[in-house]
């Protein structure tokens, strides 16, 4: 049995696609929700989430050298607070493989409580900056260590549309054959994306199902639908999601696929648990520059 966090959502106990407004209370309890669905759709051509049902997902936007978008996961591993300030993402989206330089923070936005990418005039969105991050020995030329943990330059307060996502412990494993669910805004074919963010339920596969490709590495889990849906452009960053004991948790980050639709690629949130709390303490304790230092 996984280790319930405090700071986390708890699923309702709702029918197929019905989604509930239960009473609004903040520091870890539920928004809006619904159980862990056996549905069939993909963000690759689109089953849309209800609005605000994952308070947690975060837009990131990189503003220079290019316009390149990324999802992100709102965690918090300080329980005395009704507030955060950590998103967990992919450490590719905050390198320029063509400049070969890591983005400078200045030049990337955070978005919490947004549905529709395409809409800037949503109520519940809530625009931050980012102070810096920080990244794992992520190596461009390769694909493991995909991982970076972004400080915001305040805290997002949670609301009924913004909170974080339970942290897996380093012990915490998710079987092959689990149902499990991502989400993102990416494309829904291989270029074109829409607005509204979109989810698809994954399962996830074993670790010889996944040694199709050299890419592969102990630090990642992948899942697949078999239906054809899955992540694609757009979608990196954004977490793989394994309810457990009522609450969601990020056992993945979305990292790489080789063809929109196929089998996913995510770093293995629970290899890197230890690593996310020091990073978290590193940057409270010790950023004084927006470049990450890999430890």
């Amino acid at each position: 049995m996984l280790k319930l966090l405090s700071q986390c959502v708890i699923l309702l106990s709702t029918l197929l696609w019905q989604v509930t407004t239960p009473k609004r209370t903040y520091h870890g309890k539920t928004f809006h929700y619904f159980n862990n669905p056996s549905f069939r759709g993909r963000i690759v051509g689109g089953v849309q989430a209800p609005p605000h049902a994952f308070p947690w997902q975060a837009l990131i936007q990189r503003s220079f050298p290019s316009l390149v978008t990324c999802g992100g996961s709102l965690i918090q591993l300080n329980k005395s607070k009704n507030e955060s300030d950590l998103i967990l993402t992919a450490a590719h989206c905050m390198y320029d493989k063509q400049r070969h330089l890591w983005i400078d923070s200045k030049n990337v936005t955070v978005i919490l409580g947004a549905h529709n990418r395409l809409n800037p005039y949503e109520e519940s969105r809530k625009v931050h900056f980012v102070r810096g991050y920080l990244a794992h020995f992520y190596q461009p030329s390769a694909t493991d260590n995909d991982i970076a943990v972004l400080k915001l330059s305040s805290p997002a307060a949670h609301s009924p549309t913004i909170g974080p996502v339970c942290v897996p412990e380093n012990k915490d494993v998710v079987k092959p054959g689990t149902a499990c669910l991502t989400i993102g805004w990416g494309a829904t074919d291989s270029w074109d994306s829409l607005g509204a963010l979109r989810m698809v339920s994954l399962t996830i596969t074993t670790p010889e199902a996944c040694n199709w490709t050299p890419l592969r590495h102990p630090q990642e889990i992948c899942a697949h639908d078999f239906s054809g849906g899955g992540i694609c452009n757009g979608d990196s960053g954004s977490p793989l999601l394994c309810e457990q004991g009522g609450r969601y948790f990020v056992f993945g980050i979305a990292s790489w696929v080789t063809n929109c639709g196929e089998v996913s690629a995510f770093v293995n949130v629970s290899h890197y648990s230890d690593w996310i709390r020091g990073a978290a303490w590193w940057l409270d304790e010790w950023l004084v520059k927006a470049e990450p230092t890999n430890t």
